[in-house]
């Protein structure tokens, strides 16, 4: 089974180039402190921060992006 994460920022990309967040994307290769990513829908890679793809944030950061008070209304 291929590795999907989404994406939640790629604001280190030109807008000209990036595609709007979220979205998925098959993980090619994780380093240190980044990730090197295709997105299913374009074929774009991006190198990414971890902190730019949902599934390597902290809880806590998760957290912070969704108000789980608004979730299931």
């Amino acid at each position: 089974m291929e590795d999907i994460v989404i994406v939640v920022d790629n604001s280190n990309y030109k807008s000209s180039y990036a595609e709007a967040v979220p979205y998925k994307c098959k993980v090619i290769h994780v380093y240190d402190n980044e990730v090197l990513v295709k997105s299913i829908s374009t074929g774009k890679e991006y190198d990414l921060y971890h902190h730019q793809v949902l599934e390597f944030m902290d809880i806590e950061d998760i957290t912070k992006l969704i108000d789980i008070k608004k979730y299931g209304t």
